[in-house]
């Protein structure tokens, strides 16, 4: 397995202290969010972790390599950094996060008892991101944008999870689960808690993975003609958001 590049090693090396804070850029409102908020379940161990983050898609393009987004686009760590440039990446998701859900003391919480239950679950959360890797190969080209009324008639705006679909991240999030997660794992716990242990092996069917890897060659999303799709009947009803309830 690939371990994280020795400048930033010390993330995963027990708890963060104010100086390991401040020097990748964070201080205390950026630990324990896991004493007040729910974990989000789709969290890979490690240093860093989500609880609620916005779902407005800003996450996933800024660190495609590690960040991950659930049904309705909410943020969460699939693949831990293995360089400054991923830490880099993911710090700057959770610098334009506007609900502040990223959080950097994850050492604290994984113990090697969470760590095990969450990797007897790893199907659950693989069959959930082949899920969702469909659905991202099936979306349109301006798949989240919303028609708005600005005062000039019915207007596309876009609010709501990545510009564009993003199909490779959930991927690249599949690939890593396949061939890094579980050897992952145990030198995480090894490296932060200083105790070894054994994860069962990963006995997973990767068939439908690689039809899907296929039809991500191939993928070419066409833009949707939102304000034409509208019903004539439907154009000025109160269905569309005025400017001024905006």
């Amino acid at each position: 397995m690939k371990i994280p590049e020795n400048s930033i090693l010390h993330l995963y090396q027990g708890s963060p202290t104010i100086e390991l804070l401040e020097k990748i850029g964070c201080d205390e409102h950026d630990i324990n969010g896991a004493k007040n908020e729910e974990v989000f379940w789709l969290n890979t161990p490690g240093p860093i972790y989500t609880t609620q983050t916005d779902n407005c898609g800003t996450g996933q393009p800024e660190a495609p390599n590690n960040v991950g987004g659930d049904e309705n686009y909410y943020e969460f760590i699939f693949k831990q950094p293995l360089s400054t440039i991923e830490l880099n990446q993911i710090k700057n998701a959770a610098d334009i996060d506007p609900f502040g859900g990223y959080y950097f003391d994850g050492n604290n919480y994984w113990t090697n008892e969470r760590i095990i239950t969450w990797w007897s679950k790893i199907e659950i959360v693989i069959e959930y991101m082949i899920d969702r890797y469909e659905e991202e190969l099936q979306l349109p080209l301006n798949a989240h944008n919303t028609l708005f009324d600005f005062g000039k008639g019915p207007e596309e705006a876009h609010f709501f999870g990545p510009v564009t679909p993003m199909p490779e991240n959930y991927k690249s999030a599949l690939d890593f689960y396949q061939t890094e997660l579980k050897n992952y794992l145990e030198w995480y716990m090894v490296t932060n808690n200083k105790s070894a242990a054994k994860l069962n092996e990963l006995d997973f069917n990767w068939s439908e993975k690689v039809e899907l890897d296929k039809k991500l060659k191939n993928f070419n999303p066409q833009t949707r003609d939102l304000v034409r799709e509208l019903p004539k009947s439907n154009q000025n009803q109160s269905i569309l958001n005025k400017k001024k309830g905006f």
